[in-house]
């Protein structure tokens, strides 16, 4: 039976007990008595044959994966490179009764096709190797050592294709809590309505192994993107904004064991939602912020989530940094307080009448008022000898921000 190399054979993965490479390899020379019009008949005969006849033929290819003859065994391979998806049905059904030489060419092959193109080939592939690693053989430890460089080199192929079609991939550049952050955080994933890429783009999420932190936002986000965000295992912090959610899809986070920080800005979400983020397994903050949710369902949050920090906003952001007392350190550029009229070294001392001196007590009473309010803040600007540069006074100002809704 003659039979020629797939284009997914054109790849060839090499692997040890420590790594898996993907390797470019030169399309293989025509073998004696195949040619472009001989494989094409092949191809059509196969198509017009049934299905039972199609799996004779795969399972006979896998049979002859430990032929002596080394011809033999790769044009076996190639054929069950060429029908990936049935040659990975089959492999299921018969791998455990394998022999040690036909259990290594499938590991081998299984490895190869775990890095497909075709994702449900892909996952097939990998949970087959999984169901092997978990064995105490050579066969399983075979498989364990693949998965390993698998996820690597799966991670490498996320990345590339995520980033080509306009997703984030790099270390933490936005906020949590609502706290302006320079220093560089963890690998982050960030995607917004801009993304470009395919719901079959979107299912390579799942394979960001490294990210510790998500951010979704726009109301384009899908729930496939969601469902793909919960299948990272190693997840620390999910922001969403501005993103459309149902309860069912909120409970997919409930698998992620090391989830630290929940964060749900400008979502339209209410209280009926609170016994479903009481069912995550949330270990450190809760952030909602331009939601519907009340202050009684804060405190329901509160009770459940003992221990933690769970901040409630109605949305108005006004756009400054600074340190524990109050004091201005930074008003960025194009907020509501920089158009106020707030300055560095500004010390705020009331907001709507209400007396602050921490940066802590400046959020919660901003907390009350949501985006497009024009809020009264009263502050003391001090003042400086023009020669000396030393503080001779205290200016106390009013000025009213109208505050906008947070930035990125």
């Amino acid at each position: 039976m003659a039979c020629r190399f797939s284009q997914f054979a054109a790849v060839v993965i090499i692997i040890s007990t420590t790594t898996l490479t993907a390797v470019a390899q030169p399309t293989p020379e025509p073998i004696a008595g195949d040619s472009a019009g001989s494989s094409d008949r092949l191809e059509a005969e196969f198509s017009a044959r049934s299905e039972q006849e199609n799996r004779d033929e795969i399972r006979l290819c896998i049979q002859q994966l430990s032929h002596q003859n080394y011809r033999t065994r790769q044009m076996a391979r190639a054929r069950l490179e060429q029908y990936p998806a049935l040659a990975v049905d089959e492999i299921r059904q018969c791998i455990q009764q394998a022999d040690t030489v036909t259990g290594g060419q499938l590991v081998d092959l299984l490895s190869g096709l775990a890095l497909h193109n075709d994702l449900s080939i892909s996952r097939s592939a990998t949970q087959i190797l999984h169901s092997l690693a978990n064995q105490a053989t050579s066969l399983g430890r075979s498989a364990a050592n693949s998965l390993s460089a698998i996820a690597d080199l799966q991670e490498e192929m996320a990345v590339k294709i995520l980033s080509y079609q306009g997703a984030y991939i790099g270390p933490q550049n936005f906020s949590l809590n609502g706290k302006m952050d320079t220093s560089i955080g963890p690998l982050s994933l960030r995607i917004e309505d801009s993304f470009e890429g395919s719901q079959e783009d979107i299912e390579w999420i799942r394979y960001l192994k490294s990210v510790q932190v998500v951010y979704l936002r726009g109301p384009k986000i899908s729930p496939e993107a969601l469902r793909a965000v919960s299948q990272i295992k190693g997840l620390k912090a999910v922001k969403l904004r501005s993103v459309t959610i149902t309860p069912e899809l909120l409970l997919l986070f409930q698998e992620l064991s090391a989830l630290e920080h929940l964060g749900l800005s400008y979502m339209d979400i209410d209280d009926s939602y609170v016994p479903v983020i009481a069912q995550l397994p949330i270990s450190q903050s809760i952030r909602l912020y331009g939601t519907n949710v009340t202050h009684q369902g804060e405190q329901l949050l509160g009770k459940h989530f003992d221990g933690l920090e769970i901040f409630r906003g109605s949305g108005g952001f006004l756009g400054i940094s600074g340190f524990l007392q109050a004091q201005v350190d930074e008003a960025t550029a194009g907020s509501a307080a920089a158009e106020a009229g707030i300055q560095p070294g500004d010390i705020l001392v009331a907001v709507a009448g209400n007396q602050i001196s921490t940066f802590d007590q400046l959020r919660n009473e901003l907390g009350k008022f949501r985006a497009g309010d024009s809020v009264e803040i009263l502050l003391n600007r001090p003042e400086r000898d023009r020669l000396t540069g030393q503080v001779v006074g205290m200016l106390e100002m009013k000025v009213h921000p109208t505050l906008k809704e947070e930035g990125p």
